[in-house]
């Protein structure tokens, strides 16, 4: 069955709904959350979560998102996608690049991904997102674990402004710009592959503190890592493959191999 997110459908009957919250996420109110059931729903407008919610996609839910559709999240995101039940985003229309989901937080706002399948996103949001990426972060502390995450249709897979970012056994492959871009914020990176696919850098970073352990990159056309304004990377068992330059580095920003980092010829 698929829930379109039209205008104008009805919330449940005898329920008092906030007035101004999207039609869409009224269906799925439960206290302060937004809880997306495992269902297929079909995104055609850009959606905000308000500040005080927070949206919580739950394990099978599938969201078809039609091209520039995307969600604004003023609060906490989490996704419980499973290996047997992942949480699926992805284009309506091959092509047709959505935008994104865009999270605002107030500098501790956490959110939590697991299970999450993306990929055709990254278009331009508009309005109130300047950042063209499937999953913008700014202000949050987002953990991610056994994500897949490919197939960018414009802008990054993962942009992070001035937060912190902690992922584990995650996949990010394809694009045509930098998949992940890490902005004056923290990341921490352990079992992790990042796969160029001609994408021309995996890591973009800015002002950043990173610690990368047990990551492989491999099939950047230009640099796999980018780092400058006083980027600061302690590196374990990374390895790089079949890039046109495996990292970059401006004067202000240092790499610090921890161990045994390996270099795969």
């Amino acid at each position: 069955r698929t829930v379109t997110s039209k205008a104008g459908l009805p919330g449940p009957q005898g329920r008092v709904l906030p007035s101004g919250l999207d039609p869409f996420l009224r269906k799925y109110l439960v206290g302060d959350t937004i809880r997306v059931p495992r269902a297929k729903h079909l995104i055609d407008h850009v959606i905000t979560v308000p500040k005080g919610y927070g949206l919580v996609l739950e394990k099978g839910a599938r969201l078809n998102m039609t091209a520039g559709s995307g969600i604004i999240v003023h609060g906490a995101l989490h996704a419980r996608g499973t290996q047997l039940n992942p949480v699926f985003i992805r284009p309506a229309d091959e092509g047709a690049p959505w935008a994104g989901i865009h999270v605002t937080g107030t500098g501790s706002t956490r959110c939590v991904l697991t299970g999450l399948r993306m990929s055709g996103g990254g278009a331009s949001i508009g309005g109130e997102g300047a950042v063209n990426a499937m999953l913008a972060f700014q202000g949050c502390e987002v953990r991610m674990s056994g994500c897949a995450i490919n197939g960018s249709g414009a802008g990054a897979a993962i942009d992070v402004h001035h937060g912190k970012l902690s992922m584990k056994e995650t996949w990010l492959a394809g694009g045509q710009v930098p998949q992940l871009n890490i902005t004056f914020a923290d990341l921490e990176a352990e079992g992790c592959t990042f796969v160029g696919e001609g994408c021309p850098t995996g890591v973009l970073a800015r002002g950043a503190r990173i610690t990368l352990s047990d990551l492989s990159f491999s099939g950047y056309s230009g640099t796999a890592l980018d780092l400058a304004l006083r980027s600061h990377v302690q590196a374990v068992r990374v390895g790089f493959t079949g890039n046109g330059k495996d990292k970059s580095m401006d004067a202000t920003s240092t790499w610090e191999s921890g161990g045994s980092a390996v270099l795969i010829q």
